[in-house]
């Protein structure tokens, strides 16, 4: 049997493929601590980062070491490692956002919500293609993604999608989108992170957000196994999921988005 490599290690390894720039603290054969950044073409603005330092007296000068001159940082650090949000933020960064996952029965989200929603059969359309990418931009005003085409809508958020739905205003005009995907975990109905408004200022996002929910729920309600839920919370992301979703559940594996700038 091969020996589970060490999460630090594992990290590392990970990080290092596919890193701009990294930096490493050894003792002779073991890996002490270290920091690595990498850019991310989704979303150009800033570059993503990770800091692993052995102690709060090696993560000013990690952070240093990769902050570099291009791009500000952001970093994800879980809620519960208090010190290395205060190292962070000792280092100049700021709190953004937190994201967590929730795990929610199907049937909670399910009834008649006054609103009519059309199903998308078959492939994705290209008028769904483009809200979703809508969706996507309003959903990450904190971190603004670069122009969003067809093509990656298609890969990165389509792909995988067991149903899809549409919102219209009274004038036909697209006001709101959800998709739900097929899961990796046989635990789980279905992934659920790309549902909601397409402006979140909009008068009804909420009721907007609750029609979806309801159809996209509807396949799964007779099921044991329950929608899992990706949610992002605070200025700038999408507001309606949250409010809509975290009443039903405890979030899950939170973490907090810290960026330098």
């Amino acid at each position: 049997m091969v020996a589970a490599m060490p999460p630090l290690l594992r990290d590392l390894h990970d990080w290092v493929n596919g890193a701009d720039a990294h930096v490493v603290l050894v003792d002779g054969d073991e890996v002490l601590a270290f920091a690595a950044r990498m850019r991310h073409r989704a979303h150009p603005q800033r570059d993503l980062a990770a800091v692993y330092p052995a102690g709060s007296d090696d993560a000013s000068a990690l952070y240093n070491a990769v902050r570099g001159r291009r791009n500000p940082l952001k970093v994800r650090i879980p809620a519960d490692d208090t010190a290395g949000i205060a190292a962070a933020i000792a280092t100049g960064f700021k709190e953004r956002i937190r994201s967590a996952t929730y795990k929610v029965a199907a049937y909670k989200f399910t009834g008649d919500t006054g609103l009519a929603v059309e199903a998308i059969e078959g492939d994705a359309t290209r008028e769904f293609l483009d809200a979703l990418a809508v969706l996507y931009m309003d959903s990450h005003r904190w971190d603004p993604p670069a122009v969003l085409r067809r093509k990656y809508v298609r890969d990165a958020m389509a792909a995988g999608a067991q149903h899809m739905a549409l919102v219209r205003d009274a004038a036909g005009e697209v006001i709101g989108v959800g998709v739900a995907h097929a899961s990796d975990d046989p635990n789980v109905a279905a992934d659920i992170a790309l549902v909601g408004p397409l402006d979140q200022s909009h008068r009804d996002a909420d009721a907007i957000t609750r029609a979806l929910l309801s159809h996209l729920a509807t396949f799964y309600a007779f099921g044991d196994a329950p929608l899992w839920f990706e949610i992002d919370t605070g200025e700038g992301t999408n507001e309606a999921l949250a409010r809509v979703v975290t009443p039903h559940a405890s979030p899950e594996e939170e973490v907090v988005i810290l960026t330098s700038d």
